[in-house]
């Protein structure tokens, strides 16, 4: 499960005026892992191959393994309602996730391996 945007905030874009809320989905993180950019500011790495130095805003693939990105996950720390106004005023396709939820998923999905029955 994901949560994007932070409860009770405003942001702006355009002449609108919208909340942003924290919204949760149940998401295959395995899958998504192919599709994220993890990013600290501006910069980031690419989930599927590890390239480093991408920029969000300005490079919807990766330029290593073309990889289209869907998802933004933020680091702990990072105002998400300062990341939702550039992803609007930049018009660009991407959901923004809790790092730290992705995270948790992706560990949760990988022990889950370790207690099955091998039968």
């Amino acid at each position: 499960m994901t949560r994007t945007g932070q409860e009770a905030t405003e942001v702006v874009s355009g002449v609108e005026k919208q909340s942003a809320v924290r919204v949760w989905h149940f998401l295959d993180a395995g899958a998504m892992k192919k599709e994220i950019l993890f990013i600290d500011d501006n910069y980031g790495q690419c989930g599927n191959c590890k390239q480093l130095g991408i920029n969000f805003v300005t490079t919807p693939r990766c330029p290593a393994c073309s990889t289209t990105f869907r998802y933004l996950a933020a680091k702990a720390g990072q105002d998400p309602v300062k990341i939702l106004r550039r992803i609007a005023a930049e018009g660009l396709k991407l959901q923004l996730i809790e790092r730290s939820d992705f995270e948790k998923a992706e560990s949760r999905d990988k022990l889950s391996g370790f207690f099955t029955d091998p039968a």
